[in-house]
């Protein structure tokens, strides 16, 4: 592995990872809201035999360390994605690069591409919080009392817990993960806690008042995306089999 630092406008540092294979297309991949690049291991290990695979944490969430919470803001990860890609071309060499993201960093992605950054060759989008214009009026119903459930329900999280075996317990009796893989659970609880500064135990990598603070900006932002003005090839993957994109 292979480690850059970017730093951001405001001084904040964001680590790269590098992995895969450094002669093959590269990839650089991220993480919805509150969670971890590397907690995505399972999904992104799989491409690194025939990829360049580049992994980033957006700010306040795993490798990176915590700011300031007014910082924490949608329009400041969409020019941070700009600088990260400035700094994997300066770091890793010049090469067309596609932008594989899920949840908030597909929103992002699908953001900053509207604003004829050209940071990516492509982009593969995984449940993108994105409502682009025109877009059918349940869709944008649908959206925003999900974003208004997902703040409520980050505000509700524990923020400590006295173990990373007793997070990934409570992680496996949440309905919403109990289709994990094996040893997921325990990713999870590695990548997105850290030991607490000044007890015992864990605490969240992303504080809940951060993740919360996202989740209630994340619907305004959705109908941002101009769908028109995104020059590179998309392609939107959604996890609901049922539903329509």
């Amino acid at each position: 592995m292979a480690t850059t630092e970017a730093v951001m406008d405001d001084g904040t540092e964001i680590v790269v990872r590098r992995h895969g294979n450094p002669a093959a297309t590269r990839i650089v991949l991220s993480h919805a809201n509150g969670f971890a690049a590397d907690a995505y291991y399972p999904f992104w290990s799989l491409l690194t035999d025939q990829f360049d695979v580049v992994v980033y944490d957006f700010r306040n969430h795993g490798w990176n360390a915590i700011g300031d919470v007014t910082a924490h803001a949608i329009p400041t990860f969409v020019r941070d994605m700009t600088i990260v890609a400035q700094e994997v071309e300066r770091a890793f060499g010049a090469k067309p690069a596609i932008g594989v993201f899920h949840s908030l960093s597909g929103q992002t992605a699908a953001i900053e591409a509207c604003s004829g950054a050209a940071s990516f060759a492509a982009l593969v989008l995984f449940d993108p919080f994105i409502c682009p214009q025109g877009c059918h009026p349940d869709h944008r119903e649908r959206l925003k009392t999900t974003m208004a459930q997902m703040a409520k329900g980050a505000l509700r999280r524990r923020s400590s817990f006295d173990s990373e075996d007793a997070f990934a317990e409570r992680l496996r009796r949440t309905p919403a993960f109990e289709r994990l893989r094996p040893g997921v659970a325990e990713l999870l609880a590695q990548t997105t806690l850290r030991a607490a500064d000044q007890e015992s135990g864990y605490v969240l990598r992303c504080p809940r008042e951060y993740e919360a603070q996202v989740s209630e900006q994340g619907y305004a932002y959705a109908a941002t995306v101009d769908v028109d003005a995104i020059a590179c090839p998309v392609k939107v993957i959604g996890s609901d089999p049922l539903g329509k994109l």
